[in-house]
Formats: C-alpha cells, sequence, structure tokens
C-alpha cells in the first residue's frame, strides 16, 4: 500500500465525521484494463477501510464507480485533426458509453440525496484544532508540574526527619512552588521561523532551594506582520497554506525577510 494513498484516505476519514461515511464514494478510474472493474486497488482499499471498525464504511458496488478518460483524450486528438482509425472509433466509443453510463449512475445515486450535517463535521476539525492548540502550553505546563513534584517530594524528604529540624530550615517550611501563565496578544502576529531568523535565549532560574537552573526559550525575533488580520490560521500553525495571502507575503515569500 502505497504511503501516499494511506495518508489521503486516513486524513479524510480523519477530518470527517463519522455520519459522512454514508456520503462516501469511491471512483476507480484507468479501469479499461480491468474490464471497467476497481482491481487490484479494491483489496487494499477494503484492507485500509477495515482498520476503521467503528466507521460502518465499506467500498462494494453499490458505492463505488469506475470510469477511463482514454475517451476524452480520444475526442482530444479528433478535435486536434490527428490521424485515428475505425477501428479505434470502435475501441473508444465503447470506453465513452460506459463512462457516461458510470457518471449518470453517479449523479443519481440515492446517498446524493441524503446530505449529512456539515455542523457535525466543523464540530469536529474545531476540536481537532483545539486539540493540537493546547498542545504546546499543555507540554510546558506538564514540564512545570513534574518540576513542582520533584521539588515537593525532596521538600518532604527535608521535614520527615524532626530531629534535623534547624532553625534555617524551620523558616522554609513553606513549600513554593512554580505555575505558568499564558499570556495572548492583542493581535496575532506573523513571525518567521527560519533558522536566521530565530534565536534561542537561555534563561537562568532559581527554585525554592536556591538551586540554579537553565532552560531554553524560542524567540522568534522577525515580525513579519505585527498584526495580521487573517481569518483561519490555527495558533502556532508553521507553514499554513492560509498564510500566503498575508500582506507581508509576496509569491510566497516575506517581503521583510525573504523566507
Amino acid at each position: 500500500m502505497g504511503v501516499v494513498f494511506r495518508f489521503c484516505i486516513q486524513e479524510l476519514l480523519a477530518h470527517l465525521h463519522r455520519d459522512a461515511a454514508r456520503n462516501i464514494l469511491f471512483c476507480f478510474t484507468n479501469t479499461r484494463g480491468t474490464d471497467y472493474r476497481p482491481g487490484d486497488t479494491l483489496k487494499t482499499l477494503k484492507e485500509l477501510l477495515g482498520k476503521f471498525g467503528d466507521i460502518d464504511l465499506d467500498a462494494t458496488p453499490n458505492n463505488w464507480f469506475c470510469f477511463d478518460n482514454e475517451a476524452f483524450r480520444f475526442l482530444a486528438r479528433v478535435m486536434n485533426k490527428l490521424p485515428y482509425t475505425e477501428v479505434e472509433i470502435t475501441r473508444y466509443a465503447t470506453s465513452w458509453t460506459q463512462s457516461v453510463e458510470e457518471t449518470l449512475k453517479l449523479f443519481n445515486h440515492e446517498n446524493l440525496n441524503h446530505p449529512h450535517r456539515i455542523l457535525h463535521t466543523l464540530s469536529v476539525n474545531d476540536a481537532r484544532r483545539t486539540i493540537v492548540t493546547l498542545g504546546k502550553p499543555m507540554a510546558a505546563f506538564i514540564t512545570e508540574i513534574n518540576n513542582n513534584i520533584n521539588s515537593m517530594n525532596e521538600f518532604k524528604k527535608k521535614i520527615a526527619d524532626k530531629d534535623t529540624m534547624t532553625e534555617a530550615l524551620r523558616k522554609d517550611e513553606v513549600f513554593q512552588g512554580t505555575t505558568l501563565e499564558q499570556i495572548g496578544l492583542d493581535h496575532p502576529r506573523t513571525v518567521c521561523t527560519a533558522d536566521g531568523c530565530v534565536e534561542y535565549l537561555r534563561e537562568d532560574i532559581t527554585d525554592q532551594h536556591d538551586e540554579h537552573k537553565t532552560r531554553t526559550r524560542t524567540n522568534y525575533k522577525q515580525l513579519c506582520h505585527r498584526q495580521c488580520t487573517l481569518t483561519g490560521i490555527d495558533v502556532d500553525a508553521i507553514g499554513a497554506k492560509g498564510l500566503y495571502n498575508c500582506c507581508a507575503m509576496r509569491d510566497g515569500r516575506c517581503k521583510l525577510c525573504n523566507h
């Protein structure tokens, strides 16, 4: 099974609500060589769909359609006054008739009369977008939580033995943890993530035990568009297709940094 084929099917199903499965139709092209049947592709497709057992979706004669575009190519030959034979006319006429019949069958399919609720699919994509957006801040919070747990365990060990309670330790009986706060910007910004436009800053921090630690923070120093008004772009999305329409871009490259 090709990687691209598997990726396309999985991404399609990932972005659609499960109710849309009943409206999915399969179109096979270049099928004259297999007598206008799906051929070997059908087995591969069925194996992939079988992995989604919770979705009522299968490729059957009721929802697959087989075409061949060779008749269209032959028509282009005729229109361009290129040579052809009577045998070719007969062969391509059969292909044309078969493709027309399949097209009409597709357009008259009963599933086209019962559209699924688009709102359901939008809800799935909104949830997916929210989960992706939360990934980065959640990772930062989890790191700080683990640091707090480790520090708390160390603190508990120090106060577990009362015989070792010194005056200095008594002054430090209150545990002090750390937390994070995300401060949003007033407006979305378009920044460059190229190596030459990014710097990694090392920050020295001190915990409640006066132990010095170092952490790295990414600083996007190149602001391509300080106040971007584009809509439909996910937060922290890198290389989003919609950014091509940002006024800071020209032919897909930033006017300021040329990346």
